[in-house]
């Protein structure tokens, strides 16, 4: 094959491979014939988008309460038990925790 003729079947594959109609039939035919002439294209169409890579961004719709949505969970619980004082919990008072409890 022939450079160009690479070129004109990058332009082909995309128009062949979602025609479910008969009008799609007819339209894809009509520009594939037009990209055989050589007549000018505007050129190829955008390529399908895969999957990214990487952890999915949350789709979890927040409440007006919640504030903006940030796309997880970690920080803002981590930003709340940095405000939060912790009890002990057999004499339940704060500054500290079971193992350090003076009552044991």
């Amino acid at each position: 094959m022939l450079p160009n003729e690479f070129s004109k079947q990058a332009l082909i594959r995309p128009l062949a491979g979602h025609v479910q109609t008969q009008e799609e039939l007819d339209l894809a035919r009509d520009k594939i014939c037009a990209i055989q002439l050589g007549d000018t294209f505007t050129g190829l169409p955008d390529p399908h988008i895969s999957n990214p890579k990487g952890r999915p961004s949350t789709t979890r719709l927040t409440g007006p309460s919640e504030g903006r949505a940030r796309g997880g969970g970690a920080s803002r619980a981590h930003h709340l038990a940095s405000r939060l004082q912790r009890n002990c919990s057999i004499c339940h008072q704060p500054g500290h925790n079971r193992s350090t409890c003076p009552q044991r």
